[in-house]
């Protein structure tokens, strides 16, 4: 028998027995609750055959539905999904690659900076392409003082 065939019955024989105990707790209630008021009718108490027989189906039931809980579960995350994960973090995992992506944002960060200071040195300082016009921004009466200069 496999692994998890005797873990599957060790969980049906435990759901049996609770689903037993749970029964006897109920039915003893329900004796002293008819015992103590005269005009109700007994229920019908059950025979050991159908106490065992109603008890069977339930933990069937019970079966069933944990295992198709698993498969859904399977399905969706892996075989290992029935599993009860660890829900603690790697820490030093977290830590480290942090620290990691924060020193390659700064280094491509000054990286750009020194690049576009390196572009913005270069198109202010380059001299000025042959028969290039020189532009000179003049006031209105430097142009006029200028144009009467001339003539």
């Amino acid at each position: 028998m496999s692994s998890a065939e005797q873990k599957k019955q060790l969980l049906s024989q435990k759901l049996f027995r609770n689903l037993k105990s749970k029964q006897k707790s109920t039915s003893k209630s329900n004796d002293d609750k008819c015992t103590s008021t005269s005009t109700a009718k007994k229920p019908k108490i059950p025979t050991p055959e159908e106490k065992e027989t109603d008890l069977t189906k339930r933990a069937i039931e019970e079966i069933n539905r944990d295992t198709q809980k698993a498969a859904k579960l399977a399905d969706e995350i892996g075989p290992s999904g029935w599993r009860i994960k660890s829900t603690r973090m790697n820490k030093r995992f977290l830590a480290n690659t942090m620290r990691s992506v924060l020193n390659h944002n700064e280094r491509t960060k000054a990286k750009h900076e020194t690049e576009s200071k390196r572009k913005f040195e270069q198109l202010t300082n380059r001299p000025p392409k042959f028969g290039a016009r020189v532009h000179s921004f003049q006031s209105s009466e430097e142009r006029i003082t200028k144009s009467k200069s001339t003539t």
